[in-house]
């Protein structure tokens, strides 16, 4: 999720709180704090917002209305090789850091890495920062091995924001195994499933619909329960959020993926773009064409279509307090065990 204004997509969500992703990858220290300190400006001016620093936070955003950010990062780059700047990151506003994206670093290898290695020595020390201060560690986008080890090692349950299960949509790089899904469930994380549309397909040369990401949604509760699900739109909260730099770098970071068997430039040719393609996009194509911002399966194909979202799964037979933990209540419960 991107915000960085206020936008009708967010008032016709009816969501109380986005997390939303404030640093990019390969950040160093300085453009980190830039950009947290960019989006404390925003929140400060822009008075229907409020910055979330602990759950009460969001409670308080539901009685008044608001909608509260819960700023995050997309990988853990600008730490360099100190861990003690978890801390610092986390007085300045941070409460959920990517321990990777897609690439390695020196935490974690990234989920399009062929080694597949685990943590890195000071990468444990990072889980263990983490822990202590109080910040939510995220997997997505983190090599198998990398986020199995962390989930083992973390005191505190983890998240897979926004991925869906391998074992349901095409894409087998990015996306999710069995035991990634169970391993995060038994230690009490929650995975949010992504519609974003390369992520999310099922059938090769067509766009997803919005029953074939509950189909995802439906796998993982079967899978290890209603507990451990809830909604990683991975989309622009605020059309144009997605700057043309921040679409290059991460084609650049996803070019190592060209070539691999069905990845997300092979898939991307079924994500429904108005000129016609008989070859799939590249990840450069695919990047800059995510600044769009309607990427998402049709049905839902941003933030604003989660009400559409509710009353579908409502009609499929969805109870109230299913609906509830979904919508928000089994991420609530991981933050006030990893903030308090």
């Amino acid at each position: 999720m991107s915000a960085t204004a206020w936008h009708e997509r967010i008032e016709h969500s009816g969501a109380t709180a986005l997390q939303t992703v404030v640093t990019w990858p390969r950040d160093d220290l300085n453009q980190t704090l830039s950009r947290i300190q960019q989006h404390r400006n925003m929140i400060r001016k822009e008075k229907r917002f409020d910055l979330i620093l602990t759950v009460d936070d969001i409670h308080r955003c539901k009685t008044e209305g608001r909608v509260g950010l819960v700023l995050g990062a997309q990988s853990t780059d600008m730490l360099g090789r100190d861990d003690s700047l978890v801390e610092v990151l986390h007085d300045a506003g941070l409460r959920v850091m990517q321990l990777a994206y897609n690439e390695r670093n020196a935490v974690a290898d990234g989920s399009l890495e062929s080694s597949n290695a685990g943590l890195s020595h000071f990468g444990r020390d990072v889980v263990r920062a983490m822990n202590e201060t109080g910040m939510l560690i995220d997997l997505v986008d983190t090599g198998v091995e990398s986020s199995l080890e962390a989930i083992e090692l973390s005191t505190k349950p983890c998240v897979f924001s926004r991925l869906n299960p391998r074992t349901t949509a095409l894409e087998q790089q990015r996306n999710l195994t069995d035991e990634q899904i169970t391993a995060c469930a038994a230690k009490g994380g929650v995975i949010g499933l992504i519609p974003y549309s390369p992520l999310c397909a099922t059938t090769p040369g067509e766009r997803p619909s919005i029953d074939d990401y509950i189909r995802h949604i439906d796998y993982v509760v079967d899978l290890v329960g209603i507990d451990h699900v809830a909604i990683g739109t991975d989309s622009e909260a605020t059309p144009g959020s997605v700057s043309p730099d921040l679409a290059m770098l991460m084609g650049r970071i996803g070019s190592m993926a060209h070539g691999a068997d069905n990845s997300i430039g092979e898939i991307a040719v079924g994500m429904g773009l108005r000129k016609p393609r008989t070859t799939p996009l590249t990840y450069f194509e695919m990047a800059e064409a995510l600044q769009n911002g309607n990427w998402g399966a049709t049905g839902f194909e941003n933030v604003a279509k989660l009400p559409n979202l509710a009353a579908t799964l409502t009609n499929a037979g969805w109870s109230d307090a299913d609906l509830r933990k979904l919508l928000g209540g089994n991420l609530l419960r991981v933050y006030a065990a990893n903030w308090s």
